[in-house]
């Protein structure tokens, strides 16, 4: 039985990790008014960008033909297409790829696509690609894939330090006027995806507190066994200092650093981890 894997930019996927998982990847749309060009697109410039643009891009998910595209070009060659994506109370891309998918059946034969929800964001999906992978050179059949993955999603949690909340702010993640006032008392807060949901269940004065408070949660939620991904928008430094003090708590942790891709980039804003 062959299976392919699918993700999209949403995951922050490194080019390391796509060329060893050998997983196919779905673009999300971004506008950007011409301001910047997608077509080079490198995660620091983009950073760049987005601290001194005057209007924050948007982001909107595929249309159901650029997804019936995509698994049309596995249809010949796989059994299964199993494509993980993010929680669709964060995007649209989930129920976009679940209308795609019942066209694309109705309309070919060949590999049967699975549209599965992640529940979580960004490493979140990378971390049930990698389960997927280790379980497909296993053998292991599409639904005993699924059935595991459904099995550790509920144990998965994705949080963001996010640095300036004005981009949570544009996203409607936060009001405005909330947005100035934690801005200007220099409160970072730390938004939790879990479950398919977001909140926000702490807020830190600083920076440097905010990365000790996500050392905390790893201290008191975190599988010990696991490797820990951390992704940043263009703050190396930072992401490098919670993984110091993840070390802290559990000297032999394996972590993964990567760099942020733009559809996150666009709603966390820069030098968030």
């Amino acid at each position: 039985m062959k299976i392919k894997l699918i993700l999209d930019l949403c995951s922050d996927i490194s080019p390391e990790l796509i060329k060893s998982l050998n997983v196919g990847l779905i673009t999300i749309n971004v506008n950007t008014n011409g301001e910047y060009d997608m077509e080079n697109f490198e995660p620091k410039t983009f950073c760049e960008f987005l601290r001194t643009c005057e209007n924050i891009p948007k982001t909107s998910q595929p249309s159901p033909d650029d997804f019936i595209s995509t698994f049309c070009k596995y249809k010949d060659d796989y059994d299964h297409v199993l494509y993980i994506t993010m929680s669709p109370n964060g995007s649209g891309t989930y129920n976009s790829a679940l209308t795609a998918s019942n066209i694309y059946h109705e309309e070919n034969q060949g590999a049967k696509v699975h549209v599965f929800n992640s529940t979580v964001t960004s490493l979140g999906m990378v971390i049930l690609a990698t389960k997927a992978n280790d379980m497909i050179n296993d053998g292991c059949g599409i639904d005993e894939i699924i059935e595991k993955l459904d099995e550790i999603k509920v144990k998965l949690s994705t949080y963001y330090l996010v640095n300036n909340v004005k981009f949570l702010a544009k996203s409607g993640r936060v009001s405005s006027v909330k947005g100035a006032i934690v801005t200007r008392l220099n409160i970072k807060p730390i938004i939790q995806i879990k479950d398919g949901v977001g909140g926000n269940p702490a807020s830190t004065l600083g920076y440097e507190r905010g990365i000790k408070k996500l050392a905390d949660y790893y201290n008191e939620q975190g599988d010990k066994t696991e490797t820990v991904y951390i992704t940043h928008s263009d703050c190396l430094n930072n992401a490098k200092k919670l993984a110091d003090k993840l070390k802290q708590v559990n000297k032999k942790i394996k972590v993964v650093i990567t760099e942020m891709g733009y559809p996150m980039a666009v709603h966390s804003g820069p030098d968030c981890v």
